[in-house]
């Protein structure tokens, strides 16, 4: 088979696949999915093992409650609304083995998305009453067209973010008919090295991020892909240094490659002499090439809202090497907090600010 560079599944437009009407494209593109690679990098959110898929009979019965999911019918929606003004949205459910319910709490507007009749699969974990009742809060919930459609897939579903008119579904279809429509594609890193470090081809990450056989397949196309986004950012920066907590360093290839490219480790919260020597690492960098630096001084998981105390590292390395400082902020403390769960229905953003130039006080 010929190879191609991942640069010709960028000139093929998402247009060409099968099953996507012409509103379903102008939904795709106003997500920015336009190419067929575009809809490939489309990583699902989640996955559902199958293993864990259960009926509500067999939930009654467990004997360690866990995250599991279960394939119903909703046969009832309806909708609460408490004197403090608590929005609370309940599904009823059944299968063939019994009913349960499931409750949203909050403006999540289930009962726009999901109406009597539909195929659903719920995932949390359950409230087994005495009763012998189920009942799921703030579940992850996930509409099916065809319940069949799981005999497709491998031992691992994957969910994808919501988009406007398509469903988890037809977003699975799209993204089979392109992988199986793309040619192989060329990698940069050859069979010696990717053997050497345990790293899937770029063909096969891209299939087993999606439709992998088990969780092993899936998090060595996450290791792979993630290993890429990495070598990404290093050409879009010019090479940039990292300045960054010496724990990184210990992960396996991730952290090998970080310390191959010359980043800067520091202990935190700790006075060490690497730790007052790192200036002079910086002053030799900056001095010998023209290498950017890239340092987090703040909590990247620091909700949006509040104002910590701002690390003084960053204000050091501006005044003393005089340089321009480019300052980002990111919310992703507002969707992966440090403390409570996640928001996995939420976009991160990540706003590019005036730079500061050099001389300021």
């Amino acid at each position: 088979m010929v190879k191609r560079e991942i640069s010709y599944l960028d000139k093929v437009e998402v247009a060409e696949l099968k099953g996507f009407g012409e509103k379903r494209i102008k939904s795709l593109n106003k997500n920015g999915i336009k190419s067929i690679i575009d809809l490939i990098r489309f990583y699902p959110r989640k996955h559902i093992d199958r293993s864990s898929i259960l009926t509500i009979e067999d939930v009654t019965n467990l004997i360690e409650i866990k995250e599991i999911t279960i394939l119903v019918n909703v046969t009832k929606v309806s909708v609460f609304t408490t004197r403090s003004r608590l929005r609370i949205a309940t599904l009823a459910l059944s299968d063939d083995t019994g009913v349960a319910k499931a409750k949203w709490f909050g403006p999540q507007y289930i009962e726009t998305r999901f109406k009597e009749g539909d195929t659903v699969a719920i995932s949390g974990i359950p409230d087994v009453k005495k009763t012998g009742s189920v009942e799921f809060k703030n579940a992850i919930i996930e509409k099916y067209l065809d319940s069949d459609e799981l005999n497709e897939t491998g031992a691992l579903i994957p969910i994808y973010k919501k988009i406007e008119g398509l469903s988890s579904s037809l977003i699975r279809k799209g993204i089979k008919h392109a992988l199986k429509r793309s040619p192989e594609i060329e990698d940069y890193i050859n069979t010696k090295q990717l053997t050497k470090y345990g790293l899937l081809d770029r063909t096969t990450s891209f299939n087993d991020i999606h439709f992998p056989e088990g969780l092993e397949e899936y998090y060595k196309a996450k290791k792979r892909l993630a290993f890429d986004e990495f070598i990404y950012l290093q050409t879009i920066f010019n090479s940039p240094v990292f300045i960054l907590k010496k724990e990184l360093l210990l992960i396996p290839i991730f952290g090998w490659y970080l310390k191959k490219i010359g980043s800067i480790s520091i202990k935190r919260n700790k006075i060490s002499k690497d730790n007052l020597d790192f200036f002079d690492d910086i002053k030799k960098i900056i001095s010998n090439s023209n290498r950017p630096l890239i340092i987090f001084p703040q909590g990247t998981r620091a909700l949006p809202n509040d104002r910590l105390p701002f690390k003084k590292g960053a204000a050091r390395i501006y005044e003393e090497i005089k340089i321009v400082c480019q300052p980002v902020a990111i919310n992703s403390g507002y969707v992966w907090p440090k403390k409570g769960p996640k928001n996995s229905h939420k976009t991160i953003i990540i706003s590019i600010l005036e730079p500061i130039e050099t001389g300021l006080d």
